[in-house]
């Protein structure tokens, strides 16, 4: 440092040390010296910083601390007032009224103001830096955060998260599943759903968790691109820790299958996330539009539905099945069709056919909702039988009593289930006319 400007690398440094931006520490700097060489000299003083290149030099550059003054024909007030002749010598063609700027030597400063500066600095550049680390982390709730087991206690797990910052996986340990031991050292992820400062504004604290179903949105997200990148999202979700997760799937792009990007080749992306979670089965559902497919969807596809029994007072959807596979669907404590409910958000019991023939005596039939007959009829799935019971038609009989324009203007209607209804009720359609269809006896 000459009398009059210091070493630019003493600037890379601060940064190098606290982990700012240069312009950050210029506008600390900047504050810091003023208020120093006010505390020196007086309260009238303006500070500002120039950074200029070293001549013949541009690799380097030199940081000159400067006063603002104030180009005046008669001096009042030496402080922050200069005449015009003096002005002319720091800066040539200044005028009555111009500010200009001279240069000050830091070194001036006294030494207990000079003390206070440097402990501001510091205090000042700390404070920056944990304002960045708070945002940084604030930006990231509602993400997973790798971390490093450190320790546990009664209230959770201690972790290190990058090797400088602590947070708490505020899972008590009487609440990790059965699968879930964690050593000091292991390498995990949890979801980070809070962060917040302490009294003192000096620290924040993270808290994390493995618990909630946005765990698994999370990883979901983390192993599979396209649910990261919101073609494939999660339309509902629910989950049974340590057991069961219900995810329910959706693809924004009528070319990709949902189901087949979850679970991947061989179902390596979702084994990813079941090694995540040691263990815990997680089970993909595609999402239908229509209610009705969706509660079958849910229950498997190998599961025969009689019928839905619909109570408007409470919304509680009744699906009839074969007694056999009742506790099944049900589950072991309930689970399962607990997990259904909650992933759906509906109401749904499950009822064998022989145990509601006394319900049904009672059950006005607009409450009724049967697609069996007309799925076993044309071997047509849920999500069609719905849009077809949607449009008054609820067997092939119906199709049948139906020109075949108007039936190809419902949603999900072919040619082929039109051909198939004619069949099935022995009539054939063809050059705009019925004629009746007689199979031929086998000879």
């Amino acid at each position: 440092m000459n009398d009059n400007t210091i070493d630019y690398s003493i600037l890379e440094e601060i940064c190098n040390t606290y982990g700012v931006t240069e312009e950050e520490v210029l506008v600390i700097l900047e504050e810091v010296v003023e208020e120093a060489w006010q505390n020196t000299f007086g309260d009238k003083y303006i500070i500002k910083l120039e950074v200029k290149n070293i001549k013949n030099n541009r690799s380097q550059k030199t940081l000159a601390f400067l006063r603002e003054i104030k180009v005046v024909e008669n001096i009042l007030n030496p402080e922050c007032e200069i005449d015009i002749k003096s002005a002319n010598f720091i800066q040539k063609d200044s005028n009555i009224g111009d500010i200009i700027y001279e240069k000050i030597n830091p070194s001036k400063i006294s030494r207990q103001n000079f003390y206070l500066l440097e402990k501001k600095l510091h205090k000042l550049l700390v404070s920056n830096l944990k304002k960045k680390e708070f945002e940084k982390f604030h930006n990231l709730v509602g993400t997973i955060i790798s971390c490093t087991v450190k320790s546990q206690n009664s209230d959770g797990i201690i972790v290190s998260i990058g090797g400088v910052f602590e947070g708490i996986i505020t899972d008590s340990r009487n609440n990790f599943h059965r699968n879930e031991v964690f050593k000091s050292g292991s390498k995990i992820k949890a979801y980070l759903y809070k962060v917040r400062e302490t009294d003192n504004l000096k620290e924040f604290q993270l808290f994390l968790t493995r618990r909630n179903t946005e765990f698994i949105t999370g990883l979901l997200q983390e192993y599979i691109p396209e649910v990261k990148d919101k073609v494939v999202v999660v339309r509902g979700i629910a989950r049974h820790v340590g057991y069961l997760s219900k995810v329910f799937v959706a693809s924004n792009d009528p070319q990709i299958n949902p189901l087949m990007v979850c679970i991947g080749r061989n179902g390596e992306r979702i084994k990813s996330v079941n090694n995540e979670i040691k263990g815990e089965k997680i089970e993909i559902f595609e999402w239908k539009e229509q209610l009705f497919a969706r509660i079958a969807a849910a229950l498997g596809k190998n599961v025969k539905i009689h019928k839905f029994i619909v109570d408007e007072e409470d919304g509680t959807i009744i699906v009839v099945v074969d007694n056999t596979i009742v506790s099944k669907l049900i589950g072991s404590n309930g689970i399962n069709i607990s997990l259904i409910c909650r992933a759906l958000d509906l109401k749904i019991q499950i009822k064998g056919i022989k145990d509601i023939s006394s319900m049904e005596e009672n059950t006005p039939q607009d409450m009724v909702v049967n697609f069996s007959e007309i799925i076993e009829e044309l071997n047509i799935s849920y999500e069609t039988a719905e849009i077809f019971y949607h449009h008054n038609i609820y067997s092939s009989k119906d199709i049948v009593n139906m020109n075949l324009e108007d039936f190809l203007k419902i949603p999900n209607a072919t040619n082929t289930i039109y051909t198939k209804s004619l069949q099935i009720h022995g009539k054939l359609y063809s050059n705009n006319k019925i004629y009746e269809y007689e199979e031929e006896e086998d000879i």
